[in-house]
């Protein structure tokens, strides 16, 4: 099942019920959808979500390249090598990418898309322009979920939506060898390989947002704490446990930063995409490996009901898959 390719969302309207925060939706298909049995209804309660009850046939395709072996993937999944790179031909597989293209750009809020349009040009490496759009369809959902296991508290979407855009500009500092050892990884667990970059791309990450708001987010009139709100949130994106660790102390924005981006990898764009990128090459191999480490990959209930959700889209998907391409 796909998560944006096949259905399209649209909020339809929101109430409570019974101290539930029931969420309508009108649900749209594209693609090639072949089954659609729905009730366009989502419900969070303080754990979850629960939705739609969606059936897809999947179907799948080869991409053959001249250089690199052959991979399945849906057909609404596309991925290429870069034209040129400095690194070994072992380590290829690990710029695998997901071409820009400019639908995406639909799926960031209308009042953000000049200000994600400027700072595009930062969100190359390692598909974070693809990653970051797509991950903008999930921030009302979750802040509404999330604000709705603590009443009386109001999450800052303004400040929400700009970290999500900027939290992954630090990787455009970094080095195609960086890149790839931060990818070397069965599932979600960082080896000792891959912390290092990742903590190198949160600190230039801070550095240059503060530049790109400085420079293009003058129209959000932001206060000085919504500005280090947002820099605060960059900082941790990639520490779900410290964050987690750190409970309530750790502003609402900044744990749903940390769940916001971390969907990214239960997405069917993103699985399928590491799949191959990672090299682990078996799609039921790596939705165990998500399974896994999904718990501690997640801060709030909400963000781990969501991404559980969005697994057992997955699972639909690899039940599918062809055993001979």
């Amino acid at each position: 099942m796909s998560d944006n390719h096949y259905l399209t969302t649209h909020l339809y309207k929101f109430f409570k019920k019974d101290g539930i925060l029931i969420v309508m939706l009108k649900i749209k298909t594209h693609g090639p959808v072949a089954q659609l049995a729905s009730a366009p209804v989502w419900h969070t309660g303080g754990q979850g979500f629960k939705s739609p009850q969606v059936h897809i046939l999947m179907q799948f395709q080869t991409l053959t390249f001249t250089e690199y072996p052959s991979i399945t993937l849906p057909q609404s999944v596309i991925l290429e090598y870069p034209a040129e790179t400095s690194l070994p031909a072992k380590d290829h597989h690990f710029l695998l990418y997901i071409p820009w293209q400019k639908k995406f750009l639909q799926l960031v809020p209308k009042k953000f898309q000049t200000f994600f349009s400027k700072v595009l040009p930062h969100l190359s490496a390692r598909t974070t322009d693809v990653h970051t759009a797509n991950c903008c369809q999930y921030i009302q959902p979750l802040c509404y979920a999330v604000e709705a296991a603590h009443p009386g508290r109001t999450i800052d979407q303004t400040v929400v939506t700009l970290a999500l855009i900027l939290h992954d500009c630090g990787w455009s500092r970094l080095s195609e060898k960086e890149v790839a050892a931060s990818l070397g990884v069965s599932g979600l667990k960082l080896n000792a390989t891959a912390l290092g970059p990742k903590e190198k791309h949160a600190v230039e990450g801070v550095a240059l947002a503060t530049e790109l708001l400085e420079s293009y987010g003058k129209s959000f009139s932001l206060s000085e704490a919504q500005k280090d709100l947002i820099l605060l949130a960059i900082r941790h994106h990639d520490q779900p446990e410290k964050v987690a660790k750190e409970g309530t102390a750790v502003p609402l924005e900044v744990q749903v930063l940390v769940d916001l981006d971390h969907l990214w990898s239960f997405t069917q764009l993103n699985f399928w995409q590491d799949v191959y990128r990672k090299g682990i090459n078996n799609p039921q191999t790596y939705l165990e490996n998500l399974q896994t480490d999904l718990d501690s990959y997640f801060v709030t209930p909400q963000g781990r009901a969501l991404a559980t959700r969005l697994w057992k889209h997955r699972q639909e998907e690899v039940a599918q898959f062809p055993t001979q391409p």
